[in-house]
């Protein structure tokens, strides 16, 4: 079932040597992909998505990862609201806002008005 509901690793067009290196590095199955399981004995929740290590655990291979992985990501937050990295060597909370802004360079705190305060 996982293989139908994730597919495979996101298109990249024609691939020269380069990409087809970083595919082959930083694909799909550099990871194991699943959900969280239920807390009400019913199987599995359709959220939130749960990324864990294959082999390489580092936070290098898993900023390399979300780079070259963006388009599924986005996909997949956007289907089931959240993507959960688990098991990856991310210590500090310095380390994971280095991997969130290699997914999303762009990344602000900024405060927009469009959220409720309380």
């Amino acid at each position: 079932m996982l293989k139908s509901v994730f597919g495979s690793s996101p298109s990249r067009g024609s691939l020269d040597d380069n990409a087809s290196n970083k595919e082959e590095k930083y694909g799909m199955n550099t990871v194991n992909v699943s959900f969280l399981p239920s807390d009400d004995g019913q199987g599995k929740k359709a959220y939130p998505l749960l990324v864990t290590p294959r082999w390489e655990a580092s936070q290098a291979f898993l900023m390399s990862w979300c780079k070259v992985n963006k388009p599924w990501i986005d996909k997949m937050m956007t289907k089931y609201g959240a993507v959960l990295f688990r098991g990856f060597e991310i210590n500090t909370a310095i380390e994971m806002q280095e991997v969130i802004l290699s997914y999303r360079p762009s990344l602000t705190d900024v405060y927009r008005g469009t959220s409720p305060r309380g």
